[in-house]
């Protein structure tokens, strides 16, 4: 298992679902160490959340989160 910081930096008005599974520390695909835009199909049974933080620097931006997930191997 490994930890990785995943950076969000866009997460779209219609993907209101996704952002609830975010928000509900559901499970995540690591496609990348940096994912700047979500969309439904990136949602996936691999990883899981286990932490979300907000940057509030970044935030007036483009609504920076960061999220923590637990990698398989």
């Amino acid at each position: 298992m490994y930890l990785h910081k995943v950076k969000i930096g866009h997460i779209e008005n219609e993907d209101e679902g996704v952002r609830r599974k975010l928000a509900a520390a559901r499970l995540w695909r690591i496609a990348e160490c940096n994912v700047f835009k979500i969309n439904r199909a990136m949602v996936d049974k691999v990883s899981q959340i286990v932490h979300i933080e907000k940057d509030a620097s970044l935030l007036h931006l483009n609504r920076v989160i960061f999220i923590y997930v637990e990698a398989r191997t």
